[in-house]
């Protein structure tokens, strides 16, 4: 659903069998299965998180919000 693209500054990096190097185009996407709710998701990981379990409901849910527009900004349609 999200296609990122960066251009490294010169720093070989090994990442979970990846490889990259100076000057080349890497991308990445994430491919979001139909049904699965990203809001709860969001929720869950600050409800989950020790430094945002105790915030309120609310903030936690205008988070998530805040979170899934952000994705879904960049979404195909």
């Amino acid at each position: 659903m999200r296609l990122f693209a960066s251009l490294l500054d010169g720093i070989t990096k090994e990442d979970n069998n990846m490889e990259y190097k100076l000057g080349e185009l890497v991308s990445n996407t994430t491919i979001i299965k139909n049904g699965v709710d990203l809001k709860k998701r969001f929720y869950d990981v600050l409800e989950n998180h020790p430094l945002t379990y105790h915030w309120s409901d609310g903030v936690k849910n205008m988070i998530s919000e805040k979170f899934y527009d952000e994705v879904m900004k960049d979404a195909t349609k």
